[in-house]
């Protein structure tokens, strides 16, 4: 599934997180099983989209970024940061093109402890205070237990989302955060295209086929 098995061992090396979910950390959920380079089954007709100009992104931030530039690694900063690269690849130039510039000041607008985990539901109010900084203009709907048609109705209105969720295998328990960009329903499952955090480009999160602890998501636009 990854790109290499030394990136595979890496991410199952971080994955050691357990107890309540009452934040967002590395997922249990080790994305082997839910995260995937492909999805299965046949796209049903006028089941897949892919907002504009996502496609188009090269070398979306991931683990490596965070690693490379000695920070502690936080899956919602991760998406945030993502999202802001998505507008700024779309003419929104006054965000910064400084990896460390945009981590740093999206950990702080989220509230992320050292430990590099983010309660839930701080990541939406964290975009909007960073582009509302920068003079843009910023919205965002809450999804809380949502349905895939929240995602695709938005998604389908080249709207990025963030996606949280839950999980727990055994005793343990964690979530994760990734942005969604677009979204394929098959003959199988229904999916989400996502920068997933781990790797730096876009890949598929099965969307019905697990028993997540909890899924929520926001909806995100931003205008100059």
């Amino acid at each position: 599934v990854y790109k290499s098995a030394e990136k595979a061992m890496k991410q199952a090396a971080v994955q050691t997180r357990s107890g309540a979910d009452d934040g967002l950390n590395y997922s249990d959920l080790d994305g082997w099983s839910v995260v995937s380079d492909s999805y299965e089954g046949s796209v049903k007709d006028g089941k897949e989209h892919t907002i504009t100009g996502a496609g188009n992104v090269s070398l979306w931030y991931c683990q490596d970024h965070v690693e490379n530039n000695n920070r502690t690694y936080a899956c919602s900063v991760v998406a945030l940061c993502n999202l802001a690269k998505y507008y700024r690849e779309r003419g929104y130039d006054k965000i910064s093109r400084s990896f460390t510039t945009l981590y740093d000041t999206m950990w702080e607008k989220a509230g992320t402890n050292s430990s590099g985990t983010t309660s839930n539901g701080n990541e939406a109010p964290a975009a909007k205070a960073f582009m509302e900084d920068l003079g843009y203009s910023c919205s965002y709907d809450s999804y809380l237990f949502d349905s895939y048609s929240d995602f695709t109705r938005d998604l389908g209105n080249n709207k990025p989302c963030i996606f949280t969720y839950g999980a727990k295998f055994g005793s343990k328990s964690g979530g994760h955060a990734v942005l969604a960009v677009g979204y394929v329903e098959t003959t199988k499952y229904q999916y989400l295209r996502i920068a997933d955090g781990w790797n730096d480009y876009l890949r598929y999160i099965n969307f019905n086929g697990y028993d997540y602890t909890r899924k929520d998501g926001w909806s995100f636009s931003v205008s100059k």
